[in-house]
C-alpha cells in the first residue's frame, strides 16, 4: 500500500527508503527534526493566512485603507521572518 511522504506528499510503498535517499535523512531525530520544522512553516502559513483574511475584511468595510493593508501585511512579514 502507497503511502504519502509528509514532506513532498509523493506517493511511495517504500516511505522509508524514499525518505533516505529522496530526503537525505538518515536518523530518527533528524527526521523529527525535521518534521518539526515542516509542522511550524504550516502554522505559519495559516496565521498568515488568517491575517491576510482579517485584512482584507476590515478594508472591504472601510475599517483600514489599502496603504495601511500593504503596511500591516509588510509589517507582520518582517516580525514572523525566520
Amino acid at each position: 500500500m502507497k503511502k504519502p511522504c509528509p514532506f513532498c506528499n509523493k506517493n511511495t510503498s517504500d516511505i522509508l527508503e524514499h525518505i533516505r535517499f529522496s530526503h537525505d535523512i538518515s536518523s530518527v531525530e533528524e527526521f523529527n527534526e525535521k518534521l518539526a520544522k515542516l509542522e511550524s512553516r504550516k502554522v505559519q502559513q495559516q496565521a498568515y493566512g488568517d491575517y491576510v483574511l482579517e485584512l482584507q475584511a476590515k478594508e472591504k468595510k472601510g475599517e483600514i485603507s489599502a496603504e495601511d493593508y500593504r503596511r500591516l501585511i509588510t509589517e507582520w512579514i518582517n516580525q514572523h521572518k525566520t
